[in-house]
């Protein structure tokens, strides 16, 4: 999906950036099968920056309306928040122990596994609280929100992300490739 400026519904925003980061989590552990710690670092903070602007803009658009709203809802804004840090953490640890095999030898087969490890972890943490968001928090302001109320939060949350844009997985993709390529 293509975020423009004409698409002011946040929904499809966030969902549409679901699915990237369904495939750049994928695609840093393809680099780290790899052992191409340098290029999954690359992949890892096009995502995590990402990431956190899309946490932001939840944090600062949706949360604000499910707190004061009268909507029963099956997970409260609490919940989002501490989904959001938490998988901050993990990221930001899981970075920093694969940056630093980027900067040495890059890691044996059982520390590549083990960064692997680590990095399905959080994909599965963000993939739950994906699933959370999708089936709980999304629906709800569809259902609730007049079509204005809804067009004004798709264009703030727009406006948030448009500090981190969507990174390119094509591009990433083809730096993987290439360094794949260059050490055959």
């Amino acid at each position: 999906m293509r975020n423009t400026p004409r698409n002011s519904d946040p929904v499809r925003w966030l969902s549409g950036d679901h699915a990237v980061f369904e495939e750049l989590l994928w695609l840093h552990q393809e680099a780290l099968l790899e052992r191409r710690c340098a290029v999954a670092v690359e992949i890892w903070d096009a995502w995590f920056e990402r990431l956190r602007a899309h946490a932001r803009a939840e944090e600062a658009w949706l949360l604000p309306c499910l707190e004061s709203a009268d909507w029963e809802t099956p997970w409260p804004a609490r919940v989002y928040r501490a989904e959001h840090a938490r998988l901050q953490q993990l990221a930001g640890a899981h970075r920093a122990a694969v940056a630093e095999h980027a900067a040495g030898n890059g890691p044996g087969r059982r520390e590549a596994l083990g960064l692997i490890a680590a990095a399905r972890r959080v994909a599965d943490m963000s993939a739950h609280h994906e699933q959370r968001e999708e089936e709980g928090l999304f629906p709800l302001l569809e259902a609730n929100l007049p079509a204005k109320a809804l067009q004004a939060l798709g264009e703030s949350v727009a406006a948030e992300l448009s500090a981190a844009p969507l990174p390119a997985v094509a591009a990433l993709r083809g730096r993987l490739d290439s360094a794949v390529a260059a050490s055959a």
